[in-house]
């Protein structure tokens, strides 16, 4: 199974992992990383190396971080960067990080999808996982008993 970092700015990680705890009960596989304010960043870019280099996982890494080119994502490259080419290859970042995403990436670790085929299934759901409602869109005549 593949291992899943979460690497953001401020709690939005700890924020994903607890929602994922809350939500399936199986949170534990999740590493978080997290940039506060006054956090120095190049620390950022060693605690993930070291989590990297540690569990050195052959089925992958994938790394979620919420913005692209952003402090968490650089880091993240760099981390990358240290570790020998043929570990490099397994290791992916998804920016835009979203919890339809984060819970489709442990639904794919549970089902043993290889990394590179989960990496292109949790970005379709991070889009698909983006919805609008708003009241101007239904048609009164549409509208239920309840109001909806």
């Amino acid at each position: 199974m593949f291992d899943i970092f979460v690497a953001t700015h401020g709690t939005f990680a700890d924020g994903l992992k607890d929602a994922v705890d809350v939500i399936t009960g199986m949170a534990d596989g999740i590493q978080t990383f997290k940039l506060g304010s006054s956090s120095i960043v190049e620390e950022l870019g060693k605690d993930l190396e070291e989590k990297l280099k540690e569990l050195n996982n052959e089925a992958g890494t994938i790394i979620f971080v919420d913005l692209l080119s952003a402090s968490p994502y650089n880091q993240s490259l760099l981390a990358i960067s240290q570790l020998p080419s043929e570990e490099q290859n397994n290791v992916h970042i998804i920016a835009g990080v979203n919890l339809p995403m984060v819970l489709d990436a442990i639904n794919h670790r549970l089902l043993q999808t290889p990394v590179e085929e989960a990496v292109k299934l949790i970005q379709a759901q991070g889009r698909t996982g983006i919805g609008h409602w708003s009241a101007q869109l239904v048609n009164q005549s549409d509208v239920d008993d309840d109001g909806f």
